[in-house]
């Protein structure tokens, strides 16, 4: 499990762990990491962790939120990265960190008040349906490609393991001319994807020769290399 380190003013003031899933942040009590700011939405920012990715969602909050020091609306976590909610900073580490605090679940909202599911389109953290070769394996890894975050993620395998790895959505419209609007935006990407996956894993792994930083991110600008 990952982690956040909360700082304000300089000054650490919190260690949590991510939960495995969604971790919704906010003023609200009804998030897992609530922050009592003025200036914080009542649901701001939501942190998704599937095994060992991570990405964050701004939630049309009123004030943004920024990944080092630029404005996100859905965007991957590496090592390291800033993540800052209006005056609070959280430092994002893939580790579990020994004092880290788990979240407690929030209060449960009522029956008639649960927000109604939104369909997955562009920008949503939700997986697109898994694609499948036609000998029967996986595209993509053993987890086969889903989109997430604003993109596909897929996995390489080298090592003895499989190595995480994205194609923004940027990346799939630009140079393969994947349509990814509307309700139907994620299958089409996969589909993207699985199409022209061995042109793509040839940038991917391209970048990971050339950075070995994991997880790995393929951008428009890597094809016009």
């Amino acid at each position: 499990m990952a982690s956040l380190i909360l700082s304000m003013e300089g000054r650490v003031v919190r260690i949590v762990r991510l939960r495995e899933g969604e971790t919704l942040v906010g003023r609200s009590p009804r998030n897992h990491l609530v922050l009592e700011r003025p200036t914080v939405s009542n649901s701001h920012a939501m942190f998704v962790s599937r095994a060992d990715v991570v990405a964050v969602r701004d939630l049309h909050s009123t004030n943004g939120t920024s990944v080092n020091g630029e404005p996100v609306a859905a965007t991957y976590l590496l090592h390291g990265d800033l993540v800052r909610i209006a005056d609070v900073e959280m430092q994002f580490s893939r580790k579990n960190l020994y004092n880290a605090e788990d979240l407690p679940e929030p209060p449960s909202l009522p029956a008639d008040s649960q927000p109604a599911s939104a369909a997955t389109v562009p920008g949503a953290l939700e997986p697109a349906p898994l694609a499948r070769s036609a000998q029967g394996n996986r595209i993509g890894g053993s987890a086969g490609a889903q989109w997430f975050g604003d993109g596909v993620s897929f996995a390489l395998a080298a090592r003895g393991r499989e190595i995480p790895a994205y194609i923004t959505a940027d990346a799939l419209h630009s140079h393969f001319a994947a349509r990814i609007d509307g309700p139907d935006g994620p299958a089409r990407a996969v589909a993207a994807y699985e199409e022209h996956h061995v042109a793509i894993n040839v940038v991917a792994w391209a970048r990971f020769a050339e950075t070995e930083r994991e997880p790995i991110w393929v951008r428009t600008a890597d094809f016009e290399m």
